[in-house]
């Protein structure tokens, strides 16, 4: 499936209903992506492969525009650290 880990992937952490109806682009910048790969290969997936938790991204990264469609503050962690 993934791109980062065998269960995760950068398209499901971009991914947004909100930005695709509006036409926006959510990519997430190539700076953030290593806050991408460390927080899936530091701790999801290794919760997953220990449980067998399955976990589903709803909300991973946010650009300006999409987090205030949202309702998102300024200082969401899904605009840096994503998370």
């Amino acid at each position: 499936m993934g791109d980062i880990t065998k269960n995760f992937s950068y398209s499901e952490f971009s991914h947004s209903n909100t930005a695709l109806k509006n036409g926006w682009d959510n990519s997430i910048p190539d700076n953030l992506k290593p806050n991408i790969v460390r927080l899936c290969t530091s701790l999801l997936q290794p919760i997953i492969d220990a449980t067998g938790w399955t976990c589903i991204i709803s909300s991973g990264y946010r650009s300006e525009r999409l987090n205030k469609a949202v309702g998102g503050v300024d200082t969401s962690h899904h605009r840096t650290e994503i998370g």
